[in-house]
């Protein structure tokens, strides 16, 4: 099985600690910043390539002309990772929504309610960024999530 870890997230850079410490336990780990360029990515891409993508709830677009995540649809761009994951179940059920986990600093109720709700829906996690205390607290839930999901011989880290 895999060992690559997607991060989608606009806000990238707050998490370098997270993203340093996944590669010195081994994982490889793509980022993207939008919704367009991680549904380019990822609605065709094969079950080997993916352990994991954590996808952030309230994600950019490239380009606001131009996408299929509009202000409507994404409720004024607060859930535009739940379009993009209700995208990817529709284009690529042999990955979405089993390897998909919301993530999310968000304080809106309606949108935590929104989240919680299509989680449910789904059967995957969701992870309060705030609650991840630190990157090897978010190294333990990867690890158990791959655990639940069978992939006993992909723990995040290696005998560390």
């Amino acid at each position: 099985m895999s060992n690559r870890v997607f991060l989608v997230d606009d806000e990238i850079s707050k998490y370098r600690a997270w993203l340093a410490e996944m590669e010195l336990a081994g994982l490889v780990v793509e980022t993207m910043w939008g919704a367009d360029a991680a549904f380019e990515r990822l609605w065709d891409i094969d079950r080997e390539e993916v352990a994991l993508v954590l996808i952030d709830v309230m994600l950019a677009v490239e380009d606001l002309g131009n996408t299929r995540f509009t202000e409507e649809r994404t409720r004024s761009y607060l859930e535009t990772g739940l379009r993009l994951l209700d995208d990817l179940v529709k284009q690529n059920p042999a990955v979405f929504p089993l390897r998909a986990v919301m993530i999310s600093s968000s304080t809106v109720h309606a949108t935590v309610a929104n989240v919680r709700a299509t989680c449910r829906r789904y059967a995957i996690p969701f992870w309060d960024k705030a609650r991840i205390v630190s990157p090897l607290d978010l190294l333990d839930r990867i690890d158990d999530r791959l655990r639940e999901l069978g992939d006993e011989g992909d723990d995040a880290r290696e005998d560390a």
